[in-house]
């Protein structure tokens, strides 16, 4: 289990809180402290009565104004940080310290290895490379950046390496390198190590956008001090995607971080709430909470805030802002369950995240394929960016998926990318339609729907199909909307 003290830092103090380990039989296996004022103990796990005996005792010493039970010491969720940004990276990297021992990689350099080499770190990466010498390179090679040719399980790759270091620093005195790993198939395809090199350094995962650099510093926040969070925002900008970030953070395991929907239950809402919890997750996502009442919502801040349940983290995930919610429930009701709130902005909003969120989809698509990654021009993502995207990140992915699955080009331009609601979809998002009246929102919609279908069925019979309407129906609603097929 992990503790936090908040408390003085000086010898009398650590003696006390040491001399209580003892007493208790407790073993401590780590101790370590990130910023004046706070102390965190890694100890074995304990019973509940001992714990609830310990937290006390701690409390009481001279010095420690409180002491709590946390999820992770600073120095895990540091190195959890930099696994999620290499797992990432669609190339093999490796983290080596000075004498060449792995101390961290990524999936890709798993996956590149043989099945029968069971990588781990602290383990020797000669053993797993030929034509690469760590003692060379931080010796008479004096620790500079280099590119050089290397076998890894038998396939060829040119391996860059780069020192880690704040700053100028002699060989001797390096804490490791950072060696990416890249076979010809790849070599056009520019990966720019600087930026993970800056980004390892700087210890965080990094958005190019002001509203995701909010987001996920409140994410980092909300690890040390967990608060029941609502995340809002329009269908498809990723809230799902957020909650399972926190959970990562928070050095839990994916199968512990359950989102929850609230409008499908057979159950009654007093039976969900006894499932959820039986399943022990460390992270639940209360998905469309606006289906529930207030009465329901406070039943259920009341269950996961037990600290018997082991619920670590509280998420709520609605279209509907605070101010809406309060109207539902009352202000009082929505203070009652929500402690802080988060709004995940449309990708028209944030535009400089478009561009990087389309070449992560591609790099993945085309890793998954073992295929040559084509190359995004300026005009591409020019392009991409100036489109208003009502479906948000959901809607790009699903353009750059079907531009890959019709385009064999090493170099995409824009009559390339499959993006079919230029104008009138385009036009339409959820918070304008709440503006509308019932009429006008009811066309608005209707007009979205059948634009964002019609390039996938060019026939009125097969989109009449695909929307449960006849197609007398369709034809109409075709003509009135003057909707046509593309060029």
């Amino acid at each position: 289990m992990r503790l936090e003290l908040v408390c003085e830092q000086n010898t009398q103090l650590f003696s006390a809180v040491l001399a209580l380990l003892v007493k208790h039989q407790i073993e401590l296996s780590a101790m370590e402290s990130s910023s004046p004022g706070r102390l965190f103990l890694s100890t074995e796990e304990v019973a509940l009565e001992t714990l609830q005996a310990l937290l006390s005792e701690l409390r009481r010493i001279a010095g420690v104004s409180d002491a709590r039970i946390v999820h992770a010491l600073p120095s895990e969720i540091e190195q959890r940080e930099v696994q999620i940004l290499l797992d990432s990276v669609p190339y093999p990297v490796v983290l080596i310290d000075k004498n060449g021992m792995i101390r961290q990689h990524n999936q890709a350099f798993e996956d590149a290895s043989n099945d029968e080499l069971l990588i781990s770190n602290a383990n020797d990466i000669s053993k797993y490379l030929k034509g690469f010498s760590p003692s060379r390179w931080f010796g008479s090679g004096l620790g500079k950046r280099e590119i050089s040719e290397v076998q890894l399980s038998g396939r060829s790759y040119m391996v860059e390496v780069i020192p880690l270091s704040e700053s100028e620093e002699s060989a001797d005195r390096l804490p490791g390198a950072i060696m990416l790993f890249k076979s010809t198939f790849w070599l056009e395809d520019n990966y720019d190590l600087e930026v993970l090199h800056s980004e390892l350094e700087q210890g965080h995962i990094v958005s190019q956008s002001s509203n995701m650099n909010h987001i996920l510093h409140k994410l980092h926040q909300l690890v040390e001090e967990p608060k029941a969070t609502l995340l809002f925002g329009e269908a498809g900008v990723g809230k799902r995607f957020l909650a399972q970030l926190l959970n990562q953070l928070s050095i839990a395991q994916e199968d512990k971080l359950l989102i929850v929907d609230c409008r499908n239950s057979s159950e009654t809402f007093v039976e969900q709430l006894v499932d959820i919890v039986s399943q022990r997750p460390f992270t639940v996502a209360l998905q469309y909470i606006e289906v529930l009442s207030i009465e329901q919502l406070r039943e259920a801040y009341r269950v996961f805030h037990d600290p018997i349940q082991g619920i670590g983290q509280l998420l709520y995930i609605s279209h509907f802002s605070p101010e809406q919610l309060s109207a539902l429930w009352g202000s009082d009701g929505y203070y009652d369950v929500v402690q802080q709130s988060l709004a995940v902005e449309p990708l028209r909003k944030r535009r400089e995240d478009i561009a990087p969120l389309a070449q992560l989809c591609l790099d993945k698509y085309y890793l998954n394929q073992n295929a040559s990654i084509p190359v995004l021009s300026k005009e591409v993502k020019r392009y991409l960016s100036s489109q208003t995207w009502p479906g948000n990140i959901s809607q790009l992915f699903h353009v750059i998926q079907e531009t890959a699955d019709t385009s064999s080009k090493a170099r995409w331009s824009v009559k390339d990318i499959r993006y079919h609601h230029d104008g009138a979809a385009d036009s339409v998002s959820l918070e304008s339609l709440l503006q509308q009246s019932y009429h006008s929102a009811t066309q608005a919609f209707e007009k979205l729907l059948l634009a964002y279908h019609y390039p996938n069925y060019p026939s009125s019979r097969q989109l009449a199909k695909r929307l449960g309407l006849s197609h007398t129906a369709i034809a109409n609603k075709l003509r009135e909307h003057k909707i046509r097929g593309k060029d």
